[in-house]
């Protein structure tokens, strides 16, 4: 084949590739470094702004080795061999020893080799090709050597159990999965089982493990909620005259009393939680906290004084994520999230809790979710009276916060308050003292 030949094929086939099908995917990533957000998809284009380390973000699509996402309101471009997939990523997994190459097709370099059963996320399909990140390099690999998670054979958790760096007890432990979760099997090495859950990749002990069960407490057959909605409702407490938290699912946001129902939302610890406890317990008051399994694995200490002072402590999740994108992809992903709450907190406290009280991440939430959450045994409590009081870098002052909660509790109201908060706990006594002033009771769970 001359030379003028061997061009016009090469041209041809590039405009080929060009025309096959690209389907673009809606991934969730997070950063692995604090990421530079640029204006275009160049390392020398401005700088729109810095992603911390450790933030999830939305990829609409990409562009060879970048990303187009969004974050603080400003759109642009972040270098994708920087995001790892989180829980909410879509995933397939490898079932051979698969050659990562650099562009849609087998004429293309190989770039290094992904080993057999390896999960990959799915960036972009074009043709019979997935386009991915594995190792820090971005690639492509064909679609007919990969299998969606639900694909794989699956197996099921029998008791809360680690998940390691390694096939044995003696390598690092990443984290815990929940009793009853359900796993894909990705590899086998003698008595321990590879997998990958909530973002992660680990070895389970096949000690833990067993077929999918369907009955049992907490190991029973999901119900179909396909009769609920999925929409997605963010509670919004400056409008509760408008909304309604669908009580026939147990949904409250007030109580028909004459009391004050003081809450407390505790995702991680900033130093404050043992401070609005001996304020509580000078003025002989329990509470209700509501802490996620972060808060627990951290501070189970401030958990067993909780309940040791007669507080109630309820289900925030263990993740916190958003509940509805979850359930989009699956019911299992919710309940495996709070069974995995439960599961820390019988390992902080050396039981399950007495009370079940759920409150929903962010206030997101459908019908749907609601129905799964009071299936599994569960009210869902909202709030009536809140503040924006979660980020520690943006505190009202006491005299707004003051305000706030002045005008808008009254008898019945459930109140809201985050324990990262510097300025609640300065005018929790205040708050207190008023609300007695007004011949109000402040609510005993």
């Amino acid at each position: 084949m001359n030379q003028k030949l061997k061009s016009a094929v090469k041209i041809l086939v590039f405009v080929l590739v060009l025309l096959l099908p690209v389907q673009s995917m809606a991934q969730v990533m997070k950063t692995t470094i604090d990421l530079p957000l640029r204006a275009r998809a160049s390392s020398t284009s401005t700088k729109l702004g810095v992603i911390p380390k450790g933030t999830e973000i939305n990829i609409d699509r990409t562009t060879g080795n970048w990303v187009l996402t969004a974050y603080a309101g400003k759109a642009g471009y972040s270098g994708l061999k920087y995001l790892t997939p989180t829980a909410n990523t879509e995933m397939c997994a490898v079932t051979t020893d698969l050659r990562l190459r650099s562009g849609p097709g087998t004429s293309y370099a190989s770039l290094l080799k992904i080993p057999k059963h390896t999960p990959i996320p799915v960036f972009e399909r074009q043709g019979n090709w997935i386009k991915t990140v594995w190792s820090g390099k971005i690639g492509w690999v064909g679609v007919k050597y990969t299998k969606t998670m639900i694909e794989m054979p699956q197996l099921q958790i029998t008791l809360q159990t680690s998940f390691r760096t390694g096939p044995g007890s003696s390598y690092s432990r990443i984290g815990y999965v929940p009793r009853s979760a359900i796993i894909p099997v990705l590899g086998t090495s003698g008595n321990w089982v590879k997998s990958w859950y909530f973002g992660r990749i680990g070895w389970i002990s096949r000690s833990y493990l067993a077929q999918p069960m369907t009955s049992g407490f907490r190991t029973q057959a999901l119900p179909d909620l396909s009769g609920f909605s999925n929409h997605e409702l963010n509670w919004d407490y400056t409008k509760t005259a408008t909304l309604s938290a669908f009580p026939e699912l147990g949904g409250a946001y007030r109580y028909e009393d004459n009391a004050v129902h003081l809450t407390f939302d505790c995702g991680y610890e900033n130093g404050y939680t043992a401070q609005y406890l001996d304020v509580l317990k000078a003025n002989g008051l329990r509470a209700r906290f509501y802490v996620t399994g972060f808060f627990i694995k951290t501070e189970p200490e401030l958990v067993r004084r909780m309940l040791a002072e007669g507080h109630e402590v309820g289900n925030h999740t263990d993740i916190h994520p958003d509940s509805v994108a979850l359930m989009e992809q699956s019911p299992q992903l919710v309940y495996d999230d709070m069974v995995g709450w439960e599961e820390l907190f019988h390992d902080a406290t050396g039981s399950y809790p007495s009370t079940w009280f759920y409150r929903a991440p962010s206030g997101i939430y459908s019908e749907r979710t609601l129905a799964l959450v009071q299936w599994m045994g569960y009210q869902s409590e909202f709030w009536e009276v809140a503040l924006d009081d979660w980020n520690p870098q943006k505190q009202m002052t006491q005299e707004a916060t003051m305000h706030v909660l002045k005008r808008d509790t009254k008898p019945g109201s459930i109140v809201l308050l985050h324990c990262v908060s510097s300025t609640n706990i300065k005018i929790l006594q205040e708050y207190i003292d008023w609300i007695h002033a007004q011949s109000w009771t402040i609510a005993t769970p």
